[in-house]
């Protein structure tokens, strides 16, 4: 069973006001959901574009501490600044909030951010930002770092494979939460109906979702 925190409004991302749980014990095992600290965003270059090894260059950059630093917070000096006691802090106009200064300076809120966050620079960074409220961010990874488990992490689909993967999706999915609905309402009884349930997700091709994903993993690891 998965256990995170509680943000409480954007405001209070990096300063919580609750206390992380510990994940609940299952199977004589506990599990918090952990992921890899990449996030890929989406991209494209078409066919149009004359430049596109400039291109990847430009998307590359994002990856990068400060390419990183600039998506989230905007530009140093500007939009961001260290203070005298070494730690950075956002520039706000007066009666700004923070929420309202990264609508306009970030790219997360109304894009799909493409970051490292885990990145050793970017952490370290992160560590030094400034707060008048009580940060028990890091306290709270603590915790839960000894129950970390990635289950599955971000595999890259190859394109011929996409289409074939999403038809085994929809179908699969659209019968797994029907299904999953019956079950919990009563409408379908589990011990009566489990075996044509089995069946049914083999027909409907549950044996190569699985090839296709297992493939996507081996060529991940090779």
């Amino acid at each position: 069973m998965d256990a995170s925190w509680v943000y409480v409004g954007y405001e209070n991302e990096y300063n919580m006001e609750y206390e992380v749980l510990i994940p609940f014990e299952v199977n004589g095992r506990r599990i918090a959901q952990g992921r890899d600290g990449i996030g890929r965003g989406n991209s494209a270059i078409t066919s149009k574009n004359k430049y596109p090894e400039a291109t990847m260059r430009w998307l590359d950059t994002w990856f990068s501490p400060d390419g990183m630093r600039l998506l989230r917070f905007g530009v140093e000096g500007e939009d961001w600044r260290w203070r005298d006691d070494g730690k950075w802090e956002v520039i706000l106009a007066e009666g700004e909030t923070t929420a309202q200064k990264m609508s306009y300076t970030s790219a997360q809120p109304g894009g799909q951010l493409s970051w490292w966050s885990d990145h050793p620079v970017l952490r370290e960074w992160w560590r030094k930002q400034y707060s008048d409220v009580k940060d028990n961010y890091d306290e709270m990874v603590e915790r839960l770092l000894p129950y970390y488990y990635i289950p599955y992490p971000q595999v890259t689909i190859m394109e011929e494979t996409t289409r074939e993967l999403a038809e085994y999706r929809t179908a699969l999915n659209t019968y797994v939460n029907d299904m999953m609905t019956k079950f919990i309402t009563g409408e379908a009884s589990i011990e009566a109906e489990w075996d044509n349930y089995v069946q049914q997700i083999h027909q409907l091709g549950v044996k190569r979702l699985l090839e296709i994903y297992q493939e996507a993993f081996d060529a991940l690891v090779d």
